[in-house]
């Protein structure tokens, strides 16, 4: 729980479905949230809902930001001000590939697209956000990666590498940022309910006949899959 005033905590991908949970909770925890997302209408509705849940003492700031353009001097502009105080980062972004063979994805553009988001992206945040943490010698940086990153199944050979590249990072980073007393660390979720899951398990129905979220509660312990809310904590 935020314990000093003023304490800012940037996330990105705050208007997807991991995303969200964690922005609605850190603000209920207390911190003011610089919140980055890329669709316009997400961005609007999410600035209405800092508005319709307003805290005394905390801000909110709503930025329509895509990770894969540079344009991070706008990020640096607002962190610049030091009008709060840093505190803590969430990387929540990612690619949604489509699943496929790695022999029929057409060379390296596919992942190219997926690490541009999800790798580039993630380390240009930390990048950014990271210099100003290191700077007051405290800080805490958390990247969202994937269970794919530690077992995995076909057809997401570009997705799998991505996150397991994001918990390299994460070691890295880590390691030479803690002598600045900034943490640095990762989590690993399952697959997680939400509209993205609801969607791709339509679309492997549709082709195969096949309940893939069925297939994934029954591979997991609690028999049930993870929620964005099991993230956020």
């Amino acid at each position: 729980r935020c314990t000093m005033p003023n304490q800012l905590a940037v996330v990105s991908g705050a208007t997807g479905g991991i995303g969200r949970v964690v922005t609605e909770r850190l603000w209920a925890e207390g911190y003011s949230i610089l919140a980055l997302g890329n669709t316009v209408t997400k961005v609007a509705m999410l600035q209405e809902w800092f508005l319709a849940h307003k805290h005394e003492g905390q801000k909110a700031f709503s930025l329509l930001f895509d990770v894969t353009y540079n344009e991070y001097w706008r990020l640096e502009n607002i962190l610049s001000y030091r009008i709060l105080n840093l505190h803590l980062l969430v990387v929540c972004h990612g690619a949604a590939p489509k699943s496929a063979s790695i022999l029929t994805q057409g060379g390296t553009e596919a992942f190219d697209t997926i690490y541009a988001t999800d790798v580039r992206g993630a380390l240009s945040l930390c990048q950014c956000v990271g210099k100003h943490m290191v700077e007051k010698g405290d800080g805490s940086i958390v990247l969202v990666s994937s269970i794919h990153n530690q077992a995995t199944y076909p057809e997401r050979t570009g997705y799998a590498t991505a996150k397991a590249a994001i918990c390299g990072m994460a070691r890295a980073l880590a390691v030479e940022w803690g002598p600045s007393n900034v943490r640095v660390n990762s989590i690993s979720p399952w697959q997680c309910s939400g509209e993205r899951s609801n969607a791709v398990a339509a679309k492997e129905y549709a082709l195969t006949g096949e309940d893939t979220l069925e297939q994934y509660r029954q591979r997991s312990p609690l028999r049930r899959l993870v929620s964005p809310e099991d993230v956020a904590d």
